[in-house]
C-alpha cells in the first residue's frame, strides 16, 4: 500500500509469519537530506491475525511518525 501523507512518500507492507501478519513501513520524502536514500523504515511492528490490520496498524504508526517530523 503506498500513498502521500503531508510531503512524505509512504508505503506499508506486511509479512505472513507462522499463520500470523507483521506489518512495516516506509517513509520517505522527495528532495529531503534527512530522509535520502531508502527512508524511514519501521521494522516490524505488532503482528495480528489479518493482513488487513496488520497494514492498518503500519499506516497509523507512519502517520504518527511523519505528524511528530
Amino acid at each position: 500500500m503506498q500513498f502521500k501523507y503531508n510531503s512524505f512518500n509512504v508505503e506499508c507492507s506486511s509479512s505472513e509469519t507462522a499463520g500470523r501478519y507483521l506489518g512495516q513501513a516506509t517513509i520517505s520524502r522527495p528532495a529531503s537530506p534527512e530522509l535520502e536514500g531508502s527512508g524511514i523504515k519501521s521494522g516490524y511492528l505488532r503482528s495480528f491475525d489479518s493482513e488487513a490490520q496488520a497494514l492498518g496498524f503500519a499506516r497509523s504508526w507512519a502517520e504518527r511518525w511523519c505528524d511528530t517530523h
